[in-house]
């Protein structure tokens, strides 16, 4: 009898565990890889609540008219004050059900899921924040690193020679390292956006994949995971109709692939709305040089009409937490 409501007692605990919302901290580190020094956003679940002196996530995001004609047209600008536009942007959760909070102190009750999440050519470390705040609000600890082709020029990406040269798949390497011998981590995930599937759909490991604007199909890294394909019919970089081919030969050839189509989005309506409306305060002038000049625009002149990020987000954040939620239970 006793043996019965102690295992009763503990079911109902680990459900308590399993269902909970938690508050977010979050946390900025500096990663080195190589002789580069890479910022890495961490986000985790923890027991520490709102108050009056407690302090709401600041992000540091930057955006670099410098970098920017680096990778879209290879042009090496000097990097003079006005082309450089740093934004403090503050944490925007979701819902009112948790607070972002600049905080280290993590809930240690279980070992914990890891979630990498890879922005997209031209993003930053910051373009999925919602998301990465909503994941660890479930329970994940999630980390966002600041990738070569990053617009915010964190670091110098002129490598002399090819051995300092850093890589996306050397800063994960790295960063999962870093991660495991300070957190309790139990199992890895992946979520990248755009560019960053390329590395979602390739990194090594057996846990839940979630790609969103940018499909190309099954790897045999991503064989045996499981994986959720987001992607929109609006979408002029990565079109919904390509990537609807793509999901139904994986479908064909996995039982564990599933989709989310909208007909209404653009290539970055799926990114924060704080980062766009940075990217459209700041680049909005340069407009119409841009498309004189024929610079591909990565639908920001779509974005720029409509604004419709918190929409999105609405519709397809509770898809994905859900995906990596059920996911990392199986």
């Amino acid at each position: 009898m006793y043996l019965k409501l102690l295992l009763l007692f503990l079911s109902l605990l680990f459900l308590a565990e399993e269902t909970h919302t938690y508050n977010v901290g979050y946390t900025a580190r500096t990663l080195q890889v190589k002789s580069t020094s890479v910022p890495l956003a961490i986000w985790s679940p923890t027991f520490k609540t709102a108050s009056a002196s407690s302090s709401p996530a600041i992000y540091d995001y930057s955006i670099s008219v410098s970098r920017i004609a680096k990778l879209l047209i290879g042009l090496p600008l000097p990097t003079f004050p006005f082309m450089l536009k740093k934004f403090s942007i503050p944490s925007r959760p979701l819902d009112a059900s948790y607070a972002v909070l600049n905080c280290a102190e993590i809930a240690h009750s279980s070992p914990r899921p890891l979630v990498i999440v890879s922005h997209g050519y031209l993003g930053s470390r910051f373009d999925l924040t919602l998301f990465c705040e909503k994941l660890a609000s479930a329970g994940n600890v999630v980390c966002a690193p600041e990738f070569p082709e990053s617009l915010s020029a964190s670091y110098d990406t002129n490598w002399n020679s090819e051995e300092e040269r850093v890589t996306r798949e050397a800063i994960v390497d790295r960063a999962i390292d870093t991660l495991r011998s300070s957190y309790n981590i139990s199992s890895i995930g992946f979520l990248g956006h755009s560019l960053g599937t390329g590395l979602t759909m390739n990194y090594p490991g057996d846990g839940p994949r979630c790609v969103i604007a940018g499909f190309r199909g099954l790897t045999s890294a991503s064989s045996n995971s499981k994986l959720l394909v987001v992607a929109s019919d609006k979408d002029s970089v990565c079109p919904g109709s390509y990537i609807r081919e793509r999901v139904k030969e994986a479908e064909e050839a996995s039982p564990n692939v599933e989709s989310l189509f909208s007909h209404n989005f653009n290539h970055i309506s799926y990114l924060s709305e704080a980062t766009n409306d940075g990217m459209v305060e700041f680049l909005s002038p340069l407009l119409p040089i841009a498309k004189s000049l024929k610079i591909p625009l990565l639908d920001f002149d779509v974005y720029s009409d409509v604004k419709d990020s918190n929409e999105c987000a609405e519709e397809t954040i509770p898809v994905v937490v859900k995906f990596f939620s059920d996911s990392f239970k199986f």
